[in-house]
Order: C-alpha cells, then structure tokens, then sequence
C-alpha cells in the first residue's frame, strides 16, 4: 500500500511538472520561430501574441517588435534564438536601456549648451503690442507694432516671430503668422519693405540689434495684399483684438547671418529620454 501510494505520488508530481511546462508554452512565454525566415518568425508571434491575457503585455509584444528591428530576422535569431516573446522583451529592454543610457550621458553637455543659448534668445521680447487694420493702396492691411528689447547677450540680424490673434477674450487664436524681421541695414525704401511684409524700426536705422538695445518695430501681415486669414469679418467685426509675440528660436542668426540654435540636441535628447523610460516601463515582465 505504501508502495503503490509512493509511486502514485511520484506519477502526480511528474504530470504536475509536465502539465505546468506545457501550460507555460504559450501566450508570451511561447517560444518563437527566429531562425526559420521571416514568415515563419512573424506568424509564431502572432501566434504568441493571440494566447496573451492583458494588454500590457500586447504593448509589451508591439514595443519590442518595432525596437528590435523585427524585419532583419538574422538579427533577432543571432540575439535570440527561438527564445520566447517574455525573453526578447526582457533582451530588448535591457538593450534600449543601456544604449539610451549611454547616448544621454554623452549629449549631457550639449543639451546644456543649448539650453544655455536657447535661453539666451528668449530674452529678445517684444512689448507694448498692438495690432491695427490699415487701408492703403493695396486694401486692408493688418499690423502689427511693438516694442522689441533685446535683454540678452547675443547680437541680431534677423529673426522671426510667432504672432497669435486673439479676439474678444478668446483663448484659441483667430489667426496665427511668422513675420520676418530684419536688423540689417538695406537700401530697399522702407515703403517697399512695409508692403511686403517685412519689418523695419521707426526710430533709427537699422546695423543689428544689439544687446541692450530697443528699437520700435512694425509688420504687415502678409505680403503686399495682407494675410486673408488676419482681416476677416470676424476679426473686422470684433470689439477686443490683442496679439502676443514670441521668437521662433530657430529663425534667430547672429550679425553674419548664421543660425544661433537649432532643435536638433533638444529633439534628440528628448527622443531618447522617451524611448528609455519606455524600456523602463517594461522592465518587471
């Protein structure tokens, strides 16, 4: 009897063991196709991907898919032959992880550097704004002037400004546009220049702004005819009209007319601190 109860015993644990590895074989603890081609990668994924149980781990499935550079199988059967969906997530997450570490770590001082330069450009602002509608030769003209005060330590030849129209207290602009304006010195009559849209101060010519300096400015929206979208009868017709001014960062150049910043280092960095702390999000499955 204690025979017969020993091996029953022993037959139950072995089926338990089979049993729980069998059961285990599925959903994203399967195994995948990774060195057969292709096709049949993709279809055991898809495979795996139809037994999961919660979404997260579709999300899971999805990231590591499209990080992993799936198409090149080679690549995934060299990093992770027939290993299952659980492994490769795991494998890539520790990948991106590592590798975003690593790259955020080195662009450190230059994102610095262009923080440091961005925030330098913000100090050009413009003040005491208004806005106009002007009838002249060519028709309506809508107008912008303003005070604009360069308070930082970089010099300027030109640059450009994000112009938002608001009307009657309203917090979605009516119209928005990116008049140039310009500090270089020009032969061009002023007239010309107003009637294409193009800045030029009131009160003294123009050879940069300078540090320090404030001149008073004043844009026509649009190109010899005005912007349609800044004179409609909506804005015609409104009783409030307020517009804010700000830089476009990319558009400022220095007094040899090159580019100050760009958004390259911003956007780079950016893009890797969101593809780690997605790897990061994953990292418990």
């Amino acid at each position: 009897m204690a025979t017969v109860s020993k091996t029953l015993l022993q037959f139950a644990a072995i089926s338990a063991i089979v049993i729980a590895a069998t059961g285990c074989e599925k959903g994203i603890d399967r195994h995948l196709e990774t060195g057969k081609g292709k096709e049949a990668f993709f279809a055991s994924v898809q495979k795996a991907a139809s037994e999961i149980t919660t979404d997260r781990e579709a999300q899971a499935i999805l990231w590591s898919v499209s990080v992993s550079d799936a198409d090149s199988t080679n690549d995934i059967h060299a990093r992770y032959p027939n290993a299952t969906l659980r492994e490769v997530i795991r494998g890539e997450v520790k990948r991106v992880i590592d590798e975003n570490t690593q790259a955020l770590a080195a662009l450190e001082p230059k994102k610095a550097a262009s923080d440091a330069l961005l925030g330098e450009l913000k100090k050009i602002v413009a003040e005491d704004i208004r806005f106009s509608l002007e009838r002249d030769f060519f028709g309506l003209q809508p107008r912008i002037s303003a005070k604009v005060s360069n308070r930082g330590n970089l010099a300027v030849s030109q640059l450009r400004w994000r112009a938002a129209l608001f009307v009657d207290g309203r917090t979605e602009p009516a119209a928005v546009a990116e008049p140039y304006d310009s500090y270089n010195e020009t032969r061009i009559a002023p007239q010309i220049l107003k009637n294409f849209g193009v800045a030029r101060e009131t009160d003294r010519p123009s050879k940069g702004l300078l540090p320090g300096v404030s001149v008073n400015r004043k844009f026509t929206v649009g190109h010899g005819l005005g912007q349609d979208a800044w004179k409609t009868i909506e804005i015609q017709n409104s009783k409030q009209m307020r517009v804010e001014l700000s830089i476009v960062p990319s558009s400022v150049k220095n007094l040899s007319d090159q580019q100050y910043w760009g958004p390259e280092t911003s956007a780079e960095y950016n893009a890797r601190k969101k593809a780690l702390d997605t790897a990061r999000s994953y990292s418990d499955i």
